[in-house]
């Protein structure tokens, strides 16, 4: 009989395992099980947030039930999945070990019933072995209640980590592997896992009919064996300084977490750090000649995560059933200067990639301005030529894809942001628009902004809108 594979022979494969993969959570084993334990910590803070009290939750590839007695013995009823009839076993000595009952079965999510009767259904380290993702989707999709939530986990294909990582340690297990014919090795050289980009596992959401409502990255560094690059030490405190930095997209692993909707109506919501990706595209098209498009995506990115993240700031997008049509930004004018300083390494990132830029005159000027305003010199962002009631709140930026125009997306979108600013009390709305940008005029115009000369841009406009009481 041959050697099992873990992706054509998934069950066999990890039945291997089973006896191994309790130790594999212990505490001196952390450095190496540091993914996982990352991993699992993330989704039990995600299905705390997300579940109703005594939920009826499958999960998915549960292995040993590390993760599933935890959810239990959060009031919850847990029903246990896996390929693997050794892991199943251990699932179950777990739960009696613990004195609780558990369901279990062995097989693949399409091997269930289909009618809804879970709230939640979640998968971790597993959606990466799975050869039909789609019927996968659609299956928890049949099996979940309205309103429902799926959680899974990925290996992020789109890190540097892994980019530098993966040849490292294939070339690794292909010398071990020639050295000692030792089996474990073979399939880390020639087949391992698949992986998928953030971008990927938004779509395999969306065209199961589900809406992300949030997405959380973990693991930070390089890993060969239990050693890290950088040290452990370093890592194991890494999530929230990447994300502070406006980088948490860098992680090894994340999870996505969406709901399952019967009809997903057209709204606008908040922009969350998983729409991120998405709207970048659709903001270089939208400012393209401007200094932050020139700037590139990383550059953009970085920007767009710091109206997500500040509190004077407030960032939207209008989804449509999963598809980001349009979005609209912007912040109190006073909180300007700071973002100007927070995405200053970006701009700086987006500059060493587009070094030409320095060529360009307009470009050098409009950055030796910028840089004058952050030294404390130069005329401040709130500084107004029409006197406006405080405080002022900036609509900064606003676009919308081609096919959503003419539609009312935009429309929608001013109309969120001015609810915003009434709700955090502001005086008045401000924004610039090009004199000749008859469609944007028309939609700010409809919505109640008078429009007022540029003090020093004759093809600029600025429109402002009194909120009153």
């Amino acid at each position: 009989m041959s050697e099992p594979s873990r992706l054509d022979d998934a069950g066999r494969f990890f039945d291997a395992y089973a006896d191994q993969w309790d130790a594999f959570y212990q505490p001196e084993n952390r450095a190496r099980a540091f993914d996982y334990l990352r991993r699992e910590e993330t989704a039990l803070e995600m299905l705390d947030a997300a579940l109703p009290k005594n939920a009826r939750v499958l999960e998915m590839g549960c292995g040993a039930g590390h993760c599933a007695l935890q959810v239990a013995e959060r009031g919850h009823d847990v029903e246990c999945l896996d390929v693997s009839a050794e892991m199943i076993a251990a699932t179950k000595r777990r739960f009696e070990a613990a004195g609780r009952e558990v369901t279990t079965y062995v097989g693949t999510l399409l091997d269930l019933p289909s009618d809804e009767q879970y709230d939640a259904i979640y998968a971790l380290g597993v959606i990466d072995y799975v050869p039909n993702i789609r019927d996968t989707f659609n299956k928890a999709r049949r099996l979940l209640r309205p309103g429902g939530c799926l959680l899974i986990s990925y290996t992020n294909d789109d890190t540097v980590f892994r980019k530098v990582e993966m040849p490292l340690k294939r070339a690794a297990a292909l010398g071990m592997y020639v050295a000692t014919r030792n089996k474990k090795y073979r399939d880390v050289a020639l087949e391992s896992s698949t992986s998928h980009s953030p971008e990927e596992a938004i779509d395999h959401f969306r065209r199961a009919g589900f809406s992300v409502v949030d997405e959380r990255f973990f693991s930070y560094g390089i890993r060969m064996g239990d050693k890290w690059f950088p040290p452990f030490e370093v890592v194991e405190d890494a999530d929230e300084k990447f994300a502070e930095r406006g980088l948490s997209d860098w992680g090894r692993g994340f999870l996505v977490l969406g709901k399952k909707y019967e009809a997903v109506p057209s709204r606008v919501r908040s922009m969350h750090a998983s729409d991120i990706r998405r709207v970048v595209p659709l903001h270089l098209a939208t400012f393209a000649g401007s200094m932050g498009a020139e700037l590139g995506p990383t550059y953009a990115r970085g920007f767009l995560w710091w109206f997500t993240q500040e509190k004077d700031a407030a960032a939207f997008v209008y989804d449509d059933g999963g598809e980001v049509l349009g979005y609209v930004f912007g912040c109190f004018l006073d909180a300007q200067v700071g973002m100007n300083k927070t995405v200053g390494p970006f701009a700086a990132v987006g500059l060493l990639q587009n070094p030409g830029l320095m060529l360009r005159k307009t470009f050098r000027a409009e950055l030796k301005r910028r840089v004058k305003l952050l030294r404390g010199g130069g005329e401040h962002p709130s500084k107004q030529d029409v006197e406006l009631p405080g405080p002022v709140f900036s609509l900064v930026g606003i676009g919308t894809s081609p096919a959503a125009r003419g539609k009312g997306v935009a429309t929608a979108l001013v109309r969120r942001f001015i609810d915003e600013g009434r709700a955090r009390g502001a005086g008045s709305i401000r924004l610039s628009v090009y004199r000749d940008n008859d469609a944007a005029r028309h939609v700010y115009e409809r919505a109640g902004f008078e429009a007022y000369d540029h003090p020093t841009n004759p093809d600029v406009l600025y429109y402002a809108k009194v909120l009153g009481t």
